[in-house]
């Protein structure tokens, strides 16, 4: 028989029976419980507070910029939001796959797809998979290679399917629960404390990225911030070294709210041990002479200056402020310091 002249008739393999009436199905249930953008959102914030670790988790930040020695960061959409983004959505289908694995690079493919609307997606993510100095990653890095890449996957399919506008509400009321009473922002900056501790990375430099002086500078943007960083960081959309530069310049003198003159040039407002007194605590603490202290406000262009009770309060206070990253660039080289309070 002449195959060509006479196509043969195929007809479908049970299993393509099956496939097509379990989505014929899903589509009308899908349909006849159509989704409630309002019920999404309480759902999806429900779960995204249940308790203070799970909203920090659900914050992410990515590096966006470099503009005038400081860092610029954006938030973003981390994997656990996607995920509960994805449960909670409603009549969304979601999957992803390994689709290929090399010694230098894995690729995932992730699909998204709506039910009620019969609108699907799918979006491919390539994680780099090659060792760096020499050494062979082991079958359990290269596990975790893949689970990253599949997850990331399937964020970017929801994320083509679902808006990303749904993200706004869920992460302020993240941001609430995680910092929005003292004692929660309290054991928030604590458990950064222990992460910075784990990952090696030191506080000035963590600091510095943020653009402020310590631990006290921080508020709740920027605690924000901190935490999104890190989980970016965990779910290996950025680095370490992306996100906190090592060669960020010390940030500037800031003088104390408190002591900012008032207006119409009248007298500080300052209370408490005045900045000169403190400031000849630290230099006899950590012994660093007047004159060097001098000679780093002439450098910083602070003014001309022949002692240190001529100096402005003002300026002496931002030295104060500053005071670890003062010393360190006194020394010529950052590191570590006691200062006492």
């Amino acid at each position: 028989m002449d195959y060509e002249r006479y196509p043969q008739v195929t007809h479908p393999s049970p299993i393509e029976d099956v496939i097509r009436a379990e989505m014929n199905l899903q589509c009308s249930a899908a349909r006849e419980r159509a989704r409630s953008m309002r019920d999404f959102e309480s759902r999806a914030i429900a779960l995204a507070t249940m308790d203070e670790h799970m909203a920090a988790s659900c914050l992410s930040s990515l590096p966006a910029e470099r503009k005038g020695g400081r860092m610029k960061y954006a938030s973003a959409i981390g994997v656990l939001m996607a995920e509960i983004v994805g449960a909670s959505y409603g009549n969304l289908r979601v999957d992803s796959l390994l689709v290929e694995q090399t010694p230098r690079r894995v690729r995932a493919r992730g699909f998204a797809l709506d039910m009620e609307g019969n609108f699907g997606a799918s979006a491919d993510v390539v994680e780099a998979a090659d060792a760096r100095a020499g050494t062979p990653w082991g079958e359990g890095m290269r596990s975790e290679i893949v689970r990253v890449a599949t997850a990331k996957a399937r964020r970017e399919a929801i994320f083509l399917v679902a808006p990303k506008t749904v993200c706004q509400a869920i992460e302020a009321a993240c941001v609430r629960v995680a910092l929005g009473n003292p004692d929660a922002h309290a054991r928030r900056l604590a458990s950064i404390a222990d992460w910075m501790g784990a990952t090696g990375i030191r506080e000035e430099r963590v600091w510095r990225a943020l653009g402020i002086v310590g631990e006290r500078d921080l508020n709740i943007e920027r605690a924000a911030t901190l935490m999104g960083l890190r989980t970016a960081i965990t779910d290996g959309d950025t680095t370490l070294d992306e996100a906190f530069p090592a060669d960020l310049a010390p940030p500037k003198f800031i003088p104390p709210r408190e002591s900012v003159p008032t207006p119409g040039g009248g007298p500080s407002r300052a209370s408490g041990p005045s900045a000169a007194s403190q400031l000849a605590r630290l230099v006899e603490a950590c012994q660093v002479t007047p004159e060097a202290i001098l000679d780093y406000i002439r450098a910083k262009g602070q003014g001309t200056y022949r002692s240190l009770p001529a100096v402005p309060e003002a300026v002496l206070a931002g030295v104060v402020r500053a005071w670890p990253d003062v010393v360190a660039e006194l020394a010529h080289g950052w590191r570590e310091m006691a200062v006492p309070e």
